[in-house]
């Protein structure tokens, strides 16, 4: 267990790194070359524990970009090289530091952080139906620790904004309970201290390092797959602290049933709240631009805001990448950002003008059609069964590509409740994880709507 957090010099592991190294080369030759330097090239092979292979990136934003743009392509070139069934693990590489330094306290490296994360409020957080829960929660266990719900479990997409949350989390903590000791740490960070005592025989005080915690919140939490030994520790260490009323929070990209860890320790994570972010309606995508102009003093007309808002596809890390990309053009150019100015944006970023997506009437048009029922019952009262699916996949590929509101989307649908569509998302979203079926079928619409591109 202990040598899945190094990469020791073995055969095997040589051999899993030239294969690892061939993997990259393919996938040269299937990306642009700027892409492959940026992202593919300082990728590194770290360490194995079965069939999980860990790869470090240099920092999150590049784990980020390679786990949604291109670890299936790797993983099969590596799976390919090396003949066998592997899943590819990506963690974002933290600074080197010293060796006689990797003992020291947790503390001051969140020292280190606390000024670069200040700005990271409740206060700048723009709330939305799809993080409400998550935002209340947070604001909750900042100001009654260990007694609203512990631990605190969020969970959800990359670039929604978790990990604002948790810090906005560790400030208003420090805030009001100034002479407590709160820590945040990832998961990573967290097993880097374990390993390092674990090869010291100092255990015990790791153990130690934690008693006078009063709140620990930890990000992307997911890294504790990874092996049964640290799992172990963390469900030692969570016991604790919920025991002793202490407040755990906790990240993840996956709700806890969606992790491959020991059943105790799911339960335990479960045990408090468990609360989801979903991406952002075109409504809090617009107002997140409002809100990040109305800051910075930026002047941009409300129009061009909600063009973007509509318009540039994925998460609110790209939407804001788009808006800085505009209001750098639009200061070279000495012109005030517009919509034109937006679409260019557009089509240089993303390599096309902008998208033409079908309208949430074609949508519910082509699964009535394809479902053999009218738009009138697929849209309709009703309640019988078999309309459900249908009805609830129209739902989600409306929510999924036009960014509508939950609100608005349920007045499509004989004005239903906010809450029935997101429980019919939800429950799409989850199917298409395992029910090779319907994920055929909504590829089948995607392409009758012209959805199928990237």
């Amino acid at each position: 267990m202990d040598d899945q957090f190094t990469f020791d010099e073995e055969p095997e592991m040589r051999q899993l790194k030239r294969n690892f190294d061939r993997a990259k080369l393919r996938l040269k030759e299937m990306i642009p070359p700027v892409q492959f330097d940026k992202f593919i090239k300082s990728l590194e092979l770290t360490g194995r524990e079965e069939h999980l292979v860990f790869v470090a990136a240099p920092g999150k934003f590049v784990q980020e970009w390679v786990r949604d743009k291109y670890r299936k392509q790797l993983e099969t070139a590596l799976c390919e090289e090396s003949d066998e069934l592997l899943e590819i693990v990506l963690e974002a590489r933290l600074r080197e530091r010293p060796a006689d330094d990797r003992a020291v306290s947790f503390t001051s490296s969140v020292a280190t952080h606390d000024s670069q994360f200040a700005h990271y409020t409740f206060d700048n957080f723009v709330i939305g139906e799809s993080n409400r829960i998550a935002c209340k929660g947070c604001q909750e266990v900042s100001k009654k620790l260990g007694k609203f719900c512990n631990p605190l479990y969020i969970f959800g997409p990359t670039g929604v904004g978790k990990t604002h949350l948790a810090w906005a989390t560790y400030n208003l903590t420090q805030k009001q309970h100034p002479r407590l000791r709160v820590e945040y740490m990832t998961a990573h960070e967290f097993s880097q201290r374990f390993v390092v005592a674990l090869k010291a025989g100092t255990i015990p005080q790791f153990h130690r390092s934690f008693e006078s915690c009063r709140a620990l919140i930890i990000d992307d939490i997911a890294f504790v797959e990874r092996g049964q030994k640290f799992q172990e520790e963390m469900f030692h260490l969570f016991n604790a602290f919920v025991q002793d009323g202490r407040q755990l929070v906790l990240c993840a990209d996956r709700a806890p049933r969606n992790l491959m860890i020991d059943e105790r320790l799911r339960s335990r994570m479960e045990s408090g709240l468990v609360a989801d972010i979903l991406p952002p309606d075109t409504d809090l995508r617009y107002r997140i631009l409002r809100k990040k102009a109305d800051n910075e003093n930026l002047k941009i007309d409300d129009e061009v805001c909600e063009f973007l808002a509509a318009n540039v596809p994925g998460n609110v890390r790209t939407l804001l990448g788009a808006f800085t990309t505009l209001m750098i053009l639009s200061g070279i150019g000495a012109t005030d950002p517009s919509v034109d100015l937006a679409k260019s944006v557009i089509a240089k970023q993303f390599g096309r003008d902008t998208p033409s997506l079908p309208t949430a009437e074609q949508i519910i048009d082509v699964v009535a059609k394809d479902a053999g029922v009218s738009r009138e019952e697929l849209i309709g009262p009703s309640r019988n069964a078999w309309l459900a699916q249908p009805r609830h996949l129209a739902m989600f590929l409306i929510r999924e590509n036009l960014n509508e509101s939950w609100k608005h989307i349920g007045a499509r649908f004989s004005n239903r409740d906010h809450s029935t569509v997101i429980h019919a998302h939800r429950k799409i979203g989850l199917l298409l994880a395992s029910d090779q079926e319907l994920r055929a079928k909504c590829e089948h619409l995607r392409r009758q709507l012209g959805l199928d591109r990237d």
